[in-house]
């Protein structure tokens, strides 16, 4: 059976102003804000959507429904635990894949296929922690999902969560006697060689 190395090519994706999301959502999105006077889902979302509350990306229609799904003073879920993995392809993992993040949030990363935008496999990252994985050989996008409280692969981090996809396509192939891969580092700071854009959920 013939032996590869594996080649690393080293990212740091450029997240700008994150911990200003969280702390805002955090104003926003506190159990208290659903303790006042009652009235209905679509009232609050409707508020919360005309004064910029909402994360870009959510719409009224999803934040009802998140509402309908987590019943008002609802805590989050026990987070999965760190590296919490779920494959869709049956290809073989065996080109490498990192990443790297830093306090300030938690992490739902997706990869899914280039062309088929199908998904291939998805990861939980804790704050500050690293996590290895070896995925299939292909091309793929990286999507990411970011928050504080855990709601569930549905509902990812709530009313909160921030949608992200990375710029770049991702090629993990078999150059020579190498694999090649990829150590992504997701850092709190406007610097990094690789561009980020902000997603829908339904994009996600």
């Amino acid at each position: 059976m013939k032996t590869y190395r594996h080649k690393f090519v080293r990212i740091i994706i450029i997240f700008i102003l994150f911990n200003f999301y969280l702390f805002y959502s955090s104003l926003y999105f506190s159990p208290e804000i659903f303790a006042q006077k009652p009235s209905s889902s679509r009232e609050e979302c409707q508020k919360l959507y005309n004064k910029g509350h909402l994360e870009k990306g959510i719409t009224v229609e999803e934040c009802i429904k998140f509402l309908s799904r987590t019943p008002q003073g609802s805590l989050p879920l026990p987070l999965p635990a760190n590296g919490a993995t779920h494959k869709y392809s049956s290809g073989e993992g065996i080109a490498p894949l990192r990443i790297i993040t830093r306090p300030g949030g938690y992490y739902f990363v997706k990869l899914v296929d280039w062309e088929s935008n199908l998904p291939v496999m998805t990861f939980f990252i804790h704050s500050g922690k690293t996590v290895d994985v070896d995925v299939p050989l292909g091309s793929y996008k990286l999507k990411y999902a970011a928050g504080q409280s855990w709601y569930g692969e549905e509902d990812l981090f709530g009313l909160d969560t921030i949608y992200s996809q990375a710029e770049k396509k991702f090629v993990f192939k078999i150059d020579g006697n190498q694999i090649s891969g990829y150590s992504v580092e997701l850092i709190l700071q406007p610097q990094g060689n690789l561009s980020t854009k902000r997603i829908a959920k339904s994009d996600f």
